[in-house]
């Protein structure tokens, strides 16, 4: 995963995992540090369908007052 400021077009955090780890267990600890690297919180996070989880949505909304924007995937539901 990859946080990307797209007003400076700068990454503010990246985690490299093995392929045995699923995108969708590290999505928070990014986010987490980008948070205290940038001066004005994101509102949106852009995820691709990996990170279709509940846990992924809730935390973003409740503890990072932003939105995630992911593509749905039905096999999920």
């Amino acid at each position: 995963m990859c946080i990307i400021d797209t007003r400076v077009v700068a990454i503010d955090s990246t985690e490299v995992t093995p392929a045995s780890v699923h995108d969708s267990d590290k999505a928070i600890a990014p986010v987490e540090q980008a948070k205290k690297t940038v001066k004005t919180y994101p509102q949106y996070y852009l995820m691709d369908s990996d990170y279709d989880s509940t846990d992924i949505y809730e935390t973003i909304r409740k503890d990072h007052h932003a939105l995630a924007i992911v593509p749905y995937e039905p096999q999920r539901s």
